[in-house]
């Protein structure tokens, strides 16, 4: 799972970004790594939140990875908040891009992809 956000230390985001690393053995469970970007001062905040899971830093050239996702916002110099989910052979197999940066996407409509996604990977006597 990617996730890009705005900006660390804004409310919006360190509320998602803690959503996420209080979550995190469910991530794991479900098969999921997550992968976070914004920009700078990434081990600072991260710190300060308790966040565990990698930070991507998108920083140079500045908005790369988010360009080639379709989530930079070119006027304000960052990113909309997007989640992408990308199975094991690359292929994005959920995306989500808030209406408002100031809204996190639901966790619980990401945990069912993640478990169609999970269940899809078990061999069929699994399942049962």
């Amino acid at each position: 799972m990617i996730a890009f956000y705005p900006l660390d230390w804004s409310p919006t985001c360190s509320d998602q970004l803690s959503l996420y690393q209080s979550e995190l053995q469910e991530f794991e469970r479900l098969g999921a790594q997550v992968i976070v970007d914004s920009i700078y001062s990434h081990e600072a905040w991260a710190a300060v939140r308790g966040i565990k899971f990698p930070l991507l830093a998108d920083f140079n050239p500045k908005g790369a990875i988010a360009r080639r996702y379709n989530v930079w916002r070119e006027r304000d110099g960052f990113s909309e908040r997007a989640l992408y989910v990308v199975d094991g052979d690359g292929i994005i197999r959920y995306s989500h891009i808030s209406p408002e940066l100031h809204k996190i996407p639901d966790i619980y409509e990401l945990f069912e992809v993640l478990k169609k996604i999970s269940s899809a990977r078990e061999p069929a006597e699994d399942r049962r």
